[in-house]
């Protein structure tokens, strides 16, 4: 999954989770902000799976998070 955490600065972490279909529990990853404020996880994805980024801000930033992404599975 890549993405971009407006105003995040390089260096800066992003929490990226991911639940799968029918499950409660949430997996997470963090990544590290790059130029421009983009990042970039690696996931397996075997069924539908949902996916959501947090980027928590700094003093001079409000934080950032997407809207949820469903990949979905097809066999």
């Amino acid at each position: 999954m890549s993405g971009r955490a407006r105003g995040a600065a390089p260096g800066s972490r992003v929490l990226v989770s991911r639940r799968f279909r029918g499950e409660s529990g949430w997996d997470h990853q963090l990544a590290t902000v790059g130029a421009a404020g983009a990042f970039t996880t690696t996931w397996k994805a075997t069924t539908t799976t949902t996916y959501v980024a947090q980027w928590t801000g700094d003093p001079a930033h409000a934080g950032d998070g997407s809207v949820p992404l469903t990949v979905k599975v097809v066999r």
